[in-house]
Parts: C-alpha cells; sequence; structure tokens
C-alpha cells in the first residue's frame, strides 16, 4: 500500500490522494477548433483531471476570448475536473503572458465556475499566490502551488523544502516537476517524495522529466506522489508519457486497490 495524505483533495468526485493515484492530461491545442477537439478525445479517455494549459492557447491574449474557450471545454468534459493553468514562460509556458493578464483569468474562470482547481508558480510569490488563494477559497476552488527544475533534481532535500514552502503559501496541492538526467537523480526524487509523504498532510505531485524521468512517473506514485501527468498526443513537458502507458502502468501497480 503506497502512502497516503491525511487531508485529501476532493475534485468533483475525484479524489487526489486517493489508493490509486491520479493521472491529469494536459490539453495543450494551439487554437481553439483543436482544443475543442481535443477535449472531446480526452473524454473517451476518461481521466480523473485534465489541465487546461492556457498558455498554449492563441486566445490567450484576450480575456473573453479565453474564459469562453474555457467555459466550452467545461461542457464538454462533463464531470471530469478541469485544472487551469497558464503557465510562465521562465517555467515551460509555450508563450509569455503578462502577469495580471494570467491571474485575471484565474480570477475571472474560477469566479464563473469553470475550474477545479488553478496553479500558480512558487516563484509568482506570496502576494500573487496569497490572491489567487483569497478568489480560490471563496469558490470553493484548489489552489496548486508548483515549481519546475528543467535541468536537474535539486539535491540534500531541497524538494522536500519546496514542496513545504509552497504548502506554506497555501497550497492545497503541491507540486514539483524535476528533469532526471541520472539514475542518482531518480533516487534523489523518489527518496524525497517519499519523505515529503511522511511529513505533510495534503497531496503532492511529484513529477520526473526527461527520457530517464518517464518511467519513475507510476513509480514516484508508490512513494508517496497523489498525481501524475500523462499526454493524450502532444506532450506539455520533455519525458511525458502517453495517457495509454501511465494507465496500463497504474492499473499493474495499483489496480487491486479498486
Amino acid at each position: 500500500m503506497r502512502p497516503l495524505p491525511k487531508e485529501p483533495v476532493y475534485l468533483r468526485d475525484r479524489v487526489i490522494g486517493a489508493a490509486r493515484p491520479a493521472i491529469c492530461i494536459p490539453l495543450v491545442a494551439t487554437d481553439r477548433e483543436d482544443a475543442l477537439e481535443e477535449a472531446k478525445n480526452m473524454v473517451s479517455l476518461s481521466p480523473d483531471v485534465v489541465e487546461a494549459r492556457a498558455d498554449f492557447w492563441s486566445e490567450s491574449s484576450s480575456l473573453d476570448a479565453a474564459c469562453a474557450l474555457l467555459s466550452d471545454v467545461r461542457q464538454i468534459l462533463g464531470d471530469i475536473p478541469l485544472l487551469l493553468t497558464c503557465r510562465k514562460k521562465e517555467e515551460g509556458g509555450y508563450r509569455h503572458i503578462d502577469q495580471d493578464k494570467r491571474i485575471s483569468l484565474y480570477e475571472r474562470a474560477v469566479a464563473m465556475g469553470i475550474a477545479d482547481a488553478v496553479d500558480v508558480e512558487l516563484s509568482c510569490g506570496q502576494e500573487v499566490i496569497g490572491r489567487v488563494k483569497e478568489v480560490a477559497r471563496s469558490y470553493g476552488v484548489a489552489l496548486v502551488v508548483s515549481f519546475h527544475d528543467f535541468d536537474a533534481v535539486p539535491r540534500n532535500m531541497e524538494i522536500v523544502e519546496v514542496l513545504e514552502r509552497e504548502f506554506e503559501a497555501g497550497a492545497d496541492i503541491a507540486k514539483v516537476a524535476v528533469m532526471i538526467n541520472s539514475h542518482e537523480e531518480g533516487l534523489e526524487l523518489l527518496a524525497s517524495t517519499l519523505e515529503a509523504r511522511r511529513r505533510y498532510t495534503k497531496p503532492i505531485a511529484a513529477v520526473a522529466m526527461g527520457e530517464m524521468g518517464a518511467f519513475l512517473r507510476p513509480l514516484g506514485c508508490f512513494f508517496g506522489s497523489d498525481l501524475t501527468f500523462a499526454s493524450s498526443g502532444r506532450a506539455s513537458a520533455p519525458g511525458q508519457p502517453p495517457f495509454e502507458v501511465i494507465k496500463r502502468y497504474m492499473d499493474m501497480l495499483f489496480g487491486f486497490v479498486e
């Protein structure tokens, strides 16, 4: 049995922190028509969560257009929870979007009832995170606070410290995504994930990136990560495996708990 958080997060009828870890598929189409078609394809896969990566969308330059697209995606997904992310360019975003525009998108989407969770980078700082946290809490929306390192794994328990800072900033779910360049870095991530799971009561997402990191995604869940990411075609991060592959491994590792 994998270690579980004492305070799971509920997104609609999905539990982040259940015995079987959750799989999220990012929606990364770059125009409206493709985004809607991609959302329809995702419904057939039945992921636990869909992440709307608004930084990929050409509509993201207009708040009205972005929210209209999000509303249509929300309708297509039905009861599948929607995580809204407009990623900073410096942390893997597809295009640069002004921070005020990104935060305004979160605030309006939350108020419209479109998003079940929103993702804000730890590097945005406490003032911005607190602003998003306040509006998210008022509408019962979960906050993901995230950290990404596309070079390597932070060493000497730095991952655990990053997760602690994310929870202190107000995260309901704390996320780290790091590049794996060696077997030793893979072991560092797994050990840090287990230590963090034992320390903190809320869900975590510890994601391995890169070719070497792909196989660690389901394995990391065994060590305490409650949420991982998989693609339905185009990946949103290096080494992101296809959903069918991750689900197959999840079935082997955790199918017995169902």
